[in-house]
């Protein structure tokens, strides 16, 4: 079990996590540090410290929410052929192409 130690809103927090999570949970807790920061704007400053990380991770969960969402969203459109997302990209790259060319004809 390792230890490592977090910054948010300027306060440290000694977490315990697995080996090797410690990278890991320094970024979500950069992630969550901007929140905050976002949340004690000049507008925002009479909040505690524990209204600040509750705001934050409400925020946060809220992202997360979405995330699923569009997650279930894109599960349930039908499933994307490749060969035919290649086909349709080279028939873009088609048509543009046709579009220069008619515009330099247009234009001489």
């Amino acid at each position: 079990m390792a230890q490592v130690t977090l910054e948010v809103h300027g306060k440290r927090y000694a977490i315990a996590c697995d080996d090797g999570q410690e990278e890991h949970l320094r970024r979500l807790a950069a992630y969550v540090d901007e929140r905050v920061k976002e949340l004690a704007s000049p507008g925002h400053n009479t909040a505690s410290d524990a209204q600040l990380l509750l705001m934050a991770a409400l925020v946060v969960t809220d992202e997360l929410a979405d995330t699923f969402e569009e997650l279930e969203r894109l599960k349930a459109q039908p499933p994307s052929d490749p060969a035919v997302d290649e086909a349709a990209r080279v028939m873009e790259r088609a048509a543009r192409q046709i579009e220069m060319v008619a515009g330099r004809l247009a234009a001489s």
